[in-house]
């Protein structure tokens, strides 16, 4: 299912890179002050969702994850947005 986004990522990021496991809504009460204790300053990002409704969907950025609490937000020409269920890909 994920085969499709390795070319994604290579491109952005290139071949050499490490997977490291940080959040699972399930296990963590679906926090978002744990999602962002685990995952900010972390980067690059991948995130996956699943919905109620069995939808499949996530997002990549190369820059790291971060809540600054203002509502700001850093622009990651190499992020992308992408359905597994739809097999599309969505540069921002």
């Amino acid at each position: 299912m994920l085969q499709y986004l390795k070319p994604i990522i290579i491109e952005r990021i290139g071949s050499k890179f490490t997977v490291k496991f940080l959040f699972r809504g399930s296990q963590h009460n679906f926090s978002n002050k744990v999602f962002h204790d685990l995952c900010d300053k972390y980067g690059p990002l991948l995130i996956l969702v699943k919905s109620c409704k069995n939808i499949i969907f996530g997002g990549f950025s190369v820059l790291p994850w971060r809540n600054d609490g203002e509502g700001k937000f850093t622009e990651d020409p190499k992020s992308v947005l992408f359905s597994l269920t739809s097999s599309k890909t969505y540069p921002c």
